[in-house]
């Protein structure tokens, strides 16, 4: 038998109706809403930094900037989860050097963590 083409479309689209419905029902009873949860996103700017080694503590290091995935304002705090030797100090949404440096800093590659806490968390 020779189906003709319209007959075809109608098909495919049915059927993509069909595999849609299919696809939005399995997403509602798996997420309510089917829509994830916002994250926050802490971007640090630059992510690397050189420091030379005379470098004074206070020293401007990167920026820090936090905000809700869906673009919602932030409103927390934010804290050094991480900070081997205390190289690191938070001033504001600012990273800066938290010590003098010296030459026993050279070829060491301190990672510092800032991380955000959603006001409520306790934190």
């Amino acid at each position: 038998m020779i189906v003709p083409l319209w007959h075809r479309g109608i098909i495919a689209i049915k059927m993509k109706q069909f595999v849609g419905m299919l696809l939005a029902s399995v997403c509602m009873a798996t997420c309510p809403g089917c829509k994830p949860a916002p994250e926050l996103e802490v971007t640090i700017t630059p992510p690397k930094v050189t420091i030379p080694d005379n470098s004074k503590r206070g020293t401007r290091l990167a920026t820090v900037s936090v905000r809700w995935s869906d673009g919602a304002e932030f409103t927390g705090n934010v804290r050094l989860t991480k900070n081997p030797g205390g190289i690191c100090q938070l001033g504001g949404m600012e990273l800066q050097l938290g010590r003098d440096t010296t030459k026993a800093d050279d070829n060491t590659i301190p990672v510092c963590t800032v991380t955000a806490f959603k006001e409520g968390d306790g934190n």
